[in-house]
């Protein structure tokens, strides 16, 4: 008799576990190493969980109080809009879970510019006081394999991450890879707005 292996809700809260946990900062990586460990390396045969089943099993492992997360929300928009107010001239758009309100534990601010000039960028965030790291990473779009630039640095405690567009992809409207859905670039005006309803 053939032994079961583990159910996408294992899965899932595995996965999430690595990601808040161990630092592991993409869905993939994190899925199949839960896969991996929860299957003593035996994958073929398992259904990963969906990135959305991961995000909720996230919540679950860091869910805060009703009171507690609204300060932290506010805390993680008040950042992002003075980092916004900084970066201005690139065109900062905020997503994810800062912008929607659903933030837990470990949530940052992610951001996304717009710009060419990745130097005129460093000269800005150095301006402004932050000492950013640069990450690339290689991205298979389209058929077509890029590299997208990212910057990661800290608000005091609150983490911020910087996503690299040219300009023109200000008009296109990317997809989530947790939802499947239109990611909502929020602009400065509109994020002014969520702080003061926060």
């Amino acid at each position: 008799m053939r032994r079961r292996g583990p159910d996408r809700a294992a899965l899932a809260f595995e996965a999430g576990r690595i990601l808040l946990e161990e630092g592991v900062p993409e869905y993939y990586e994190a899925k199949h190493l839960a896969a991996e460990r929860l299957t003593g390396g035996r994958v073929e045969r398992v259904t990963l969980p969906s990135n959305r089943e991961i995000r909720h099993a996230m919540l679950a492992i860091t869910r805060l109080d009703r009171d507690a997360r609204l300060r932290h929300l506010r805390r993680l928009r008040t950042v992002a809009v003075e980092v916004m107010e900084a970066l201005l001239r690139f065109e900062p758009r905020l997503i994810g879970s800062v912008a929607k309100g659903d933030v837990h534990a470990e949530s940052d601010v992610d951001l996304h510019v717009f710009t060419v000039d990745h130097g005129a960028l460093e000269l800005a965030l150095l301006a402004a006081g932050h000492h950013a790291e640069r990450h690339e990473r290689p991205v298979v779009k389209d058929g077509t394999l890029r590299t997208y630039v990212h910057y990661r640095f800290a608000v005091g405690d609150v983490p911020v991450e910087l996503s690299v567009y040219a300009p023109a992809e200000l008009l296109v409207v990317p997809i989530s890879s947790t939802d499947g859905k239109p990611i909502d670039r929020v602009p400065l005006r509109r994020a002014r707005s969520l702080l003061a309803g926060t």
